[in-house]
Protein backbone atom coordinates (compact mmCIF):
# COMPACT_ATOMS: atom_id res chain seq x y z
CA UNK A 1 0.00 0.00 0.00
CA UNK A 2 2.86 2.36 0.80
CA UNK A 3 4.60 1.64 -2.54
CA UNK A 4 1.37 2.33 -4.40
CA UNK A 5 0.89 5.57 -2.46
CA UNK A 6 4.41 6.77 -3.23
CA UNK A 7 4.01 5.82 -6.91
CA UNK A 8 0.67 7.64 -6.94
CA UNK A 9 2.33 10.74 -5.49
CA UNK A 10 5.19 10.70 -7.98
CA UNK A 11 2.99 10.02 -10.98
CA UNK A 12 0.57 12.70 -9.79
CA UNK A 13 3.36 15.26 -9.48
CA UNK A 14 4.55 14.37 -12.99
CA UNK A 15 1.03 14.87 -14.36
CA UNK A 16 0.67 18.19 -12.51
CA UNK A 17 3.93 19.40 -14.04
CA UNK A 18 2.80 18.25 -17.49
CA UNK A 19 -0.44 20.16 -16.99
CA UNK A 20 1.30 23.32 -15.78
CA UNK A 21 3.80 23.37 -18.64
CA UNK A 22 1.20 22.29 -21.24
CA UNK A 23 3.06 19.13 -22.19
CA UNK A 24 0.15 17.12 -23.52
CA UNK A 25 0.98 14.07 -25.58
CA UNK A 26 -1.31 13.94 -28.62
CA UNK A 27 -2.53 17.49 -27.92
CA UNK A 28 -1.23 19.13 -31.09
CA UNK A 29 -2.43 16.25 -33.29
CA UNK A 30 -5.91 16.48 -31.76
CA UNK A 31 -6.04 20.25 -32.13
CA UNK A 32 -4.87 20.10 -35.76
CA UNK A 33 -7.58 17.55 -36.54
CA UNK A 34 -10.28 19.65 -34.87
CA UNK A 35 -9.20 22.71 -36.87
CA UNK A 36 -9.14 20.65 -40.09
CA UNK A 37 -12.59 19.31 -39.30
CA UNK A 38 -13.86 22.85 -38.75
CA UNK A 39 -12.41 24.10 -42.02
CA UNK A 40 -13.78 21.15 -43.99
CA UNK A 41 -17.24 21.55 -42.50
CA UNK A 42 -17.28 25.26 -43.35
CA UNK A 43 -16.38 24.48 -46.96
CA UNK A 44 -19.00 21.73 -47.14
CA UNK A 45 -21.64 23.99 -45.58
CA UNK A 46 -20.98 26.79 -48.05
CA UNK A 47 -21.07 24.38 -50.99
CA UNK A 48 -24.37 22.90 -49.83
CA UNK A 49 -25.89 26.36 -49.37
CA UNK A 50 -24.88 27.32 -52.92
CA UNK A 51 -26.47 24.11 -54.24
CA UNK A 52 -29.55 24.87 -52.13
CA UNK A 53 -29.77 28.38 -53.59
CA UNK A 54 -29.44 27.01 -57.12
CA UNK A 55 -32.18 24.45 -56.54
CA UNK A 56 -34.46 27.07 -55.00
CA UNK A 57 -33.89 29.37 -57.95
CA UNK A 58 -34.54 26.56 -60.44
CA UNK A 59 -37.85 25.77 -58.76
CA UNK A 60 -39.08 29.30 -59.31
CA UNK A 61 -38.69 29.14 -63.10
CA UNK A 62 -42.16 29.47 -64.56
CA UNK A 63 -43.20 28.88 -68.12
CA UNK A 64 -46.31 30.63 -69.37
CA UNK A 65 -48.04 30.32 -72.65
CA UNK A 66 -51.27 31.05 -74.37
CA UNK A 67 -53.09 29.66 -77.31
CA UNK A 68 -55.91 31.82 -78.42
CA UNK A 69 -58.04 32.56 -75.40
CA UNK A 70 -56.43 29.84 -73.27
CA UNK A 71 -53.42 30.65 -71.15
CA UNK A 72 -51.51 28.67 -68.58
CA UNK A 73 -48.35 28.47 -66.59
CA UNK A 74 -46.22 25.65 -65.29
CA UNK A 75 -43.27 25.18 -62.97
CA UNK A 76 -41.76 21.94 -64.22
CA UNK A 77 -38.77 22.09 -61.88
CA UNK A 78 -40.99 22.22 -58.81
CA UNK A 79 -40.36 18.49 -58.63
CA UNK A 80 -36.91 19.32 -57.23
CA UNK A 81 -38.40 20.60 -53.95
CA UNK A 82 -37.76 17.38 -51.94
CA UNK A 83 -34.14 17.40 -53.07
CA UNK A 84 -33.88 21.07 -52.15
CA UNK A 85 -35.26 20.35 -48.68
CA UNK A 86 -32.86 17.43 -48.21
CA UNK A 87 -29.87 19.61 -49.16
CA UNK A 88 -31.07 22.27 -46.73
CA UNK A 89 -31.39 19.77 -43.87
CA UNK A 90 -27.98 18.31 -44.65
CA UNK A 91 -26.39 21.76 -44.68
CA UNK A 92 -27.95 22.44 -41.27
CA UNK A 93 -26.48 19.20 -39.90
CA UNK A 94 -23.06 20.08 -41.33
CA UNK A 95 -23.31 23.55 -39.79
CA UNK A 96 -24.07 22.07 -36.35
CA UNK A 97 -21.17 19.62 -36.66
CA UNK A 98 -18.86 22.42 -37.79
CA UNK A 99 -19.94 24.62 -34.90
CA UNK A 100 -19.23 21.81 -32.46
CA UNK A 101 -15.81 21.23 -34.04
CA UNK A 102 -15.04 24.94 -33.82
CA UNK A 103 -15.91 25.03 -30.12
CA UNK A 104 -13.86 21.91 -29.48
CA UNK A 105 -10.89 23.21 -31.46
CA UNK A 106 -10.89 26.41 -29.44
CA UNK A 107 -11.04 24.57 -26.10
CA UNK A 108 -8.98 21.49 -26.89
CA UNK A 109 -5.65 23.12 -26.15
CA UNK A 110 -6.98 23.97 -22.67
CA UNK A 111 -8.73 20.66 -21.96
CA UNK A 112 -5.56 18.58 -22.22
CA UNK A 113 -3.38 20.43 -19.68
CA UNK A 114 -6.29 21.06 -17.31
CA UNK A 115 -7.27 17.39 -17.49
CA UNK A 116 -3.72 16.29 -16.74
CA UNK A 117 -3.46 18.78 -13.86
CA UNK A 118 -6.73 17.61 -12.28
CA UNK A 119 -5.80 13.96 -12.76
CA UNK A 120 -2.37 14.57 -11.22
CA UNK A 121 -3.84 16.48 -8.29
CA UNK A 122 -6.29 13.67 -7.63
CA UNK A 123 -3.46 11.12 -7.62
CA UNK A 124 -1.44 13.26 -5.20
CA UNK A 125 -4.48 13.65 -2.98
CA UNK A 126 -5.20 9.91 -3.08
CA UNK A 127 -1.59 8.99 -2.33
CA UNK A 128 -1.33 11.54 0.45
CA UNK A 129 -4.56 10.33 2.04
CA UNK A 130 -3.03 6.86 2.29
CA UNK A 131 0.29 8.05 3.71
CA UNK A 132 -0.97 10.65 6.21
CA UNK A 133 -2.77 9.37 9.25
CA UNK A 134 -6.25 10.90 9.26
CA UNK A 135 -9.46 9.95 10.99
CA UNK A 136 -11.15 7.17 9.04
CA UNK A 137 -14.23 9.18 7.86
CA UNK A 138 -12.04 12.04 6.61
CA UNK A 139 -9.67 9.64 4.87
CA UNK A 140 -12.59 7.89 3.18
CA UNK A 141 -14.11 11.19 1.99
CA UNK A 142 -10.74 12.38 0.72
CA UNK A 143 -10.31 9.20 -1.31
CA UNK A 144 -13.84 9.49 -2.71
CA UNK A 145 -13.22 13.11 -3.67
CA UNK A 146 -9.94 12.20 -5.36
CA UNK A 147 -11.65 9.44 -7.34
CA UNK A 148 -14.29 11.94 -8.54
CA UNK A 149 -11.56 14.40 -9.52
CA UNK A 150 -9.74 11.62 -11.38
CA UNK A 151 -12.90 10.96 -13.38
CA UNK A 152 -13.18 14.62 -14.37
CA UNK A 153 -9.49 14.90 -15.27
CA UNK A 154 -9.42 11.69 -17.25
CA UNK A 155 -12.61 12.68 -19.09
CA UNK A 156 -11.03 15.97 -20.15
CA UNK A 157 -7.88 14.28 -21.34
CA UNK A 158 -9.83 11.51 -23.07
CA UNK A 159 -11.44 14.22 -25.20
CA UNK A 160 -7.95 15.05 -26.49
CA UNK A 161 -7.12 11.37 -26.99
CA UNK A 162 -10.37 10.75 -28.87
CA UNK A 163 -9.66 13.55 -31.35
CA UNK A 164 -6.08 12.35 -31.83
CA UNK A 165 -7.26 8.77 -32.47
CA UNK A 166 -9.96 10.06 -34.83
CA UNK A 167 -7.26 11.85 -36.77
CA UNK A 168 -5.19 8.68 -37.09
CA UNK A 169 -8.21 6.60 -38.09
CA UNK A 170 -9.33 9.24 -40.59
CA UNK A 171 -5.95 9.37 -42.29
CA UNK A 172 -5.74 5.55 -42.36
CA UNK A 173 -9.23 5.14 -43.81
CA UNK A 174 -8.80 8.09 -46.17
CA UNK A 175 -5.49 6.77 -47.51
CA UNK A 176 -7.00 3.34 -48.06
CA UNK A 177 -10.04 4.77 -49.88
CA UNK A 178 -8.18 7.19 -52.14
Amino acid sequence: MIKFSIASLLFGIALILMGIFSVTPLGSKANDYAVELTEDSIQTFLTLRVVNAGLSLAQEVEFTGSIGSFSGSAQPLKILEPLDDAVEYLSTAVFIAGSFAAVVSSTLHIAGPVGLFILGFSLVLYGASNLISMPKPLSKRTRQFSVQMARVGSSLYLLVVSFALSSVMNSYIGDAAW
